[in-house]
């Protein structure tokens, strides 16, 4: 990340280790994502599934876990109350606020793909 003011380069921190090579940053209403060496990282409130694991709270820092832990992330999107990751094979996965099919597959907690059917 590049700060606006300094124009300096500065790590995300998950926890006390700061998290380098930061690729992709999102965020949403109530929640963020970044993806680092590989990994999807979120912190924020985890209202409506939108961190993609399967805590009821929010995280302060940011933390990889849930279903697309041992998948290599390349790129992440968010909006309000929902997070997408596309990994290095082009799929698609989903989390957070089913509402009206948005999120491209059945409803569920936590990081699930998203299948294209013709």
């Amino acid at each position: 990340c590049r700060s606006a003011v300094r124009g300096e380069t500065s790590p995300v921190y998950e926890g006390s280790q700061p998290l380098w090579n930061v690729v992709d940053v999102a965020a949403g209403w109530s929640h963020a994502l970044c993806v680092a060496d590989g990994k999807l990282y979120s912190w924020g409130s985890a209202n409506r599934g939108a961190l993609g694991h399967r805590h009821s709270s929010g995280h302060p820092y940011p933390v990889s876990e849930g279903s697309v832990a041992d998948v290599v992330v390349a790129a992440c999107a968010a909006g309000d109350g929902f997070s997408f990751a596309l990994d290095s094979q082009g799929a698609l996965h989903s989390s957070g606020e089913w509402r009206s099919g948005a999120l491209g597959r059945a409803r569920g907690v936590g990081f699930n793909r998203v299948y294209v059917t013709d």
